[in-house]
């Protein structure tokens, strides 16, 4: 299969497959393979959940609530709070 990109994007790959010993097609191979990979949802909120731990700690709890519970929605809710502010074009 031919695959037309452009030349910054080929040479990206070329240097990404040099650092990490692999040819230029397993490179290829495995950007696109996803299976494994968080969202950025995912990555946004586990950034988050150091500081929501330190800044939640001393939170009221909802009834039946576990502090656990309370960390992760609030670690989502930022997650949901930087995708939000990142399709509008992020911080200016």
């Amino acid at each position: 299969m031919m695959v037309r990109m452009p030349k910054e994007l080929r040479d990206q790959i070329k240097s990404a497959a040099e650092v990490s010993g692999r040819s230029q097609n397993s490179e290829i191979v495995a950007r696109l393979d996803t299976t494994g990979v968080i969202s950025l949802r995912d990555w946004f909120a586990g950034q988050a959940l150091a500081g929501v731990m330190d800044l939640c700690r001393s939170d009221t709890l909802l009834p039946g609530q576990t502090r656990s519970q309370l960390f992760a929605a609030t670690a989502y809710r930022l997650a949901d709070a930087m995708l939000a502010a990142r399709a509008e074009g992020g911080a200016q």
